[in-house]
């Protein structure tokens, strides 16, 4: 399997990986670790924890996110209580994903890079929001 079309894309992010994130060019950050946890042979836990940069805070945080066979192939990326995201199909090696959150849009992209590295950039536009959110996964050895 070439990672830069991964047929299997939970076979292929099972295990751990570091997370570099810039928000808005490096104005806001965040840096830690992502860990991609078999739950069963269709779904994943997908769990990220570091460290946050965002305005006056400078502290720890995390998220956990959950990927799902879709039955077409693809993934179901769900937040952690089992809201629908966005599908996920990266056999091709890319992948558009976009997800409304209230009055905001949240449009991206996720880019195999190489068989260790996935660059997913987000772009958020809506009343309050103007942000790009840009994300590198490296998988750890």
């Amino acid at each position: 399997m070439s990672a830069l079309a991964p047929t299997d894309l939970l076979a292929w992010l099972e295990g751990e990986w570091s997370v570099d994130r810039a928000i808005n060019g490096r104005e806001h950050a965040f840096t830690g670790t992502a860990r991609f946890t078999r739950e069963d042979a269709s779904r994943m836990r997908w769990a990220e924890t570091g460290h946050l940069v965002l305005d006056a805070y400078s502290g720890p945080a995390s998220r956990t996110l959950f990927l799902v066979r879709d039955g077409a192939g693809g993934l179901d990326v769900r937040f952690v209580d089992d809201r629908p995201f966005h599908t996920l199909q990266l056999t091709s090696g890319h992948c558009d994903a976009t997800h409304p959150c209230g009055e905001d849009l949240y449009r991206g992209t996720y880019a195999v890079e190489s068989d260790d590295a996935l660059r997913v950039v987000w772009h958020v536009d809506g009343p309050r929001k103007r942000d790009v959110i840009e994300s590198l996964y490296r998988r750890r050895a």
